[in-house]
């Protein structure tokens, strides 16, 4: 059901112009967290009255099969959240241990939260609309409700279930149970004077059933997928997500990678993650079919990368994103000189000096292409105060839109806010402007957003055939159908 939500979200989204927001994923994160949320707190009513059906002859048995059957439904609720979170989640968003990491947060934080109203004001509710059971011959205390020490003991095991579940997602999640402790014991001393009766008995079975059910917590957390230990050796999370080209229409802004990698290969040698993604370009096909067999073949003999647990060395991970420390032809920047003998034209070396010639900056790669300048320089506010004129050629100071209107090749170029190798026309109010301005319009935008699904379907569609195939067994989503260019993934 959840899986099949965020698809029709996801298919809604193909008539944005532009990638989800982060409002929107909150909304998101939120009604996930509160669905689960509220069914514990709903079968932890349901169980009760079940529970007492069994006719159980002593009190010390129903609470023991009353928890038992607590302490498994909520494992496998966190279970099947986790999961199908990463099922329905791939391939509009790649780096999953970010979104899971945010969805635990938010879920750890609805579960304090509605919890301890419920237990604070649920009583005093069911009071106000005459359905607290009192009994007018019972003094007020006998009225107040229980304090179940069994439900205190299986709040902590509860805690400790979701800590160790999420500390390889969120490390922090761990201050957050001692501040849900602290806030715990604040809570059941404002119950016990106040809301509930004196406690009668203890946990069924002391120190014992409570070692044993920590002991299940933990288990059960080593194998919760995706995040489990137990598929450490198989990964299908990485770590850091890096941070992606973070932008929005209004401001313009970005900001650089959360981190600079080098990534290892089959060899035993190092690439720059900047690197890989020129790699993941050719295999797209931007530089021709010759360039992407090679790319292709690169990375087949190079699978390891496939499984890295650095999420910026995953081609995966790469295929819908790109970094802001990019120039934004870098695939077409590797292959132009930077350098260049003033008069020759032939490749040279900074400050070299030959036969009389000196070495200067390239103007293609500096001033037509870009390749000195990274992708967070842009703003959309100053493409729209920029006027592109031709530099050079025989109309020199004319306003242009493309390098075409400059003279033939190498007379002249139109100095666009934002270069393109085909001259596109980018200038503010174009038709070109808002739908593939490729300074900012990479199509993975936020650090915690969803991809625009038009965006993601057209990134993995070039693709198509074993770089696509791989990534999709190796996360056993879907049957791959996105892989290929004419797929119908919402029909």
């Amino acid at each position: 059901a959840l899986q099949s939500f965020m698809r029709a979200n996801y298919k809604s989204a193909q008539s944005l112009p532009e990638d989800w927001t982060e409002g929107e994923q909150l909304i998101m994160y939120l009604a996930v967290g509160l669905i689960v949320t509220i069914s514990n707190a709903l079968f932890e009513m349901v169980v009760s009255y079940m529970t007492s059906l069994e006719k159980h002859g002593h009190w010390s048995t129903f609470r023991k099969h009353r928890l038992a059957k607590l302490v498994i439904f909520r494992i496998v609720n966190v279970f099947a959240l986790l999961g199908l979170r990463f099922g329905a989640d791939f391939p509009w968003y790649t780096c999953l241990a970010g979104r899971l990491a945010m969805q635990m947060f938010i879920f750890i934080i609805m579960e304090l939260t509605v919890n301890n109203i419920i237990e604070i004001f649920y009583p005093a509710i069911m009071n106000c609309i005459g359905m607290g059971g009192g009994d007018a011959a019972k003094s007020d205390e006998e009225n107040k409700p229980d304090f179940e020490l069994t439900d205190e003991y299986f709040e902590i095991v509860w805690r400790q279930y979701i800590t160790y579940t999420g500390i390889s997602l969120f490390p922090m999640i761990t201050g957050i149970t001692l501040l849900s402790n602290l806030l715990e014991f604040w809570t059941d001393k404002y119950r016990l004077v106040y809301v509930c009766k004196r406690p009668q008995g203890a946990l069924a079975g002391g120190r014992r059933t409570l070692t044993i059910y920590l002991t299940i917590a933990g288990i059960a957390s080593m194998i919760t997928y995706p995040s489990g230990v137990f598929y450490f050796s198989k990964p299908y999370l990485c770590w850091p997500c890096p941070q992606y080209t973070k932008i929005t229409t209004s401001s313009g802004t970005c900001q650089p990678y959360f981190e600079e990698s080098k990534c290892t290969l089959s060899d035993q040698s190092t690439l720059k993650s900047e690197d890989l993604r020129s790699y993941i370009d050719d295999a797209k096909g931007f530089r021709g079919d010759a360039a992407k067999a090679a790319a292709i073949a690169f990375f087949q003999a190079n699978e390891n990368l496939f499984s890295s647990r650095r999420c910026a060395c995953r081609p995966c991970v790469n295929v819908i994103s790109c970094g802001c420390m990019e120039p934004v032809q870098a695939y077409d920047c590797r292959n132009v000189n930077q350098y260049i003998l003033q008069s020759a034209g032939t490749a040279c070396t900074m400050n070299q000096t030959v036969a009389g010639d000196s070495c200067i900056l390239n103007p293609v790669w500096d001033q037509v292409m870009h390749c000195g300048t990274p992708r967070h320089a842009y703003a959309e506010a100053a493409a729209n105060s920029h006027a592109a004129t031709c530099q050079g050629g025989p109309n020199n100071g004319n306003a242009c839109t493309s390098h075409s209107d400059c003279g033939a090749a190498g007379e002249g170029f139109c100095d666009v806010y934002c270069p393109t190798a085909d001259g596109r026309d980018t200038s503010a109010g174009s038709p070109d402007f808002t739908t593939i301005n490729e300074c900012w319009n990479c199509p993975e935008v936020q650090s915690s957003g969803l991809v625009n699904p038009e965006h993601a379907k057209d990134a993995w569609g070039k693709l198509e055939g074993w770089f696509c195939d791989k990534c999709f067994n190796l996360n056993s989503v879907n049957d791959g159908c996105i892989c290929k260019p004419d797929c119908q993934i919402f029909s």
